[in-house]
């Protein structure tokens, strides 16, 4: 007959072994994000100072070039932000569209992303541009807009 010590040993191991995996299980010690529908964007993130151009030194003259930065004006971290900036001709219209993500909190080799907090503002370095590809002959330089797209939150 085994030993009554040992019985009770296991029974508290195995007690202890589901409230481990119910933790681990629940991801409790990770942030959870929540989607913010479009009409509540602007609740949160503001896109400042939007400069779209052409390169006009160096090996990429003549290709466009974005820069902008973002504002968080609401009360709650953002963990991820794209940005879809719309290019148009000198009649208004649309010729190229392309998103940019400059908040995020997915992958990141070297830990430096993290969520953008109330009232905090990311931006580029003033000598950095975003470089979209596909921006036709057509885009009337310095002719676009820049919207929000998507955008989560860290609610815990």
């Amino acid at each position: 007959m085994p030993d009554k010590r040992l019985i009770s040993g296991l029974a508290i191991l195995a007690t202890f072994l589901v409230i481990l995996m119910a933790v681990v299980g629940s991801g409790a010690g990770k942030p959870a994000y929540t989607d913010v529908k479009p009409e509540h964007f602007d609740n949160y993130i503001k896109v400042e100072d939007l400069y779209t151009g052409r390169r006009t030194v160096g090996e990429d003259v003549g290709l466009p070039v974005v820069w902008f930065r973002l504002r968080n004006v609401g009360d709650a971290a953002v963990s991820d932000v794209t940005v879809r900036v719309t290019f148009l001709d000198s009649m208004g219209r649309t010729v190229h569209e392309q998103e940019f993500h400059p908040v995020h909190s997915g992958y990141d080799p070297d830990g430096s992303a993290k969520p953008l907090a109330p009232g905090e503002v990311w931006q580029m370095s003033f000598i950095q541009f975003y470089m979209p590809e596909g921006v036709p002959m057509t885009w009337k330089t310095g002719n676009a807009r820049a919207e929000v797209a998507e955008l989560s939150l860290v609610t815990r």
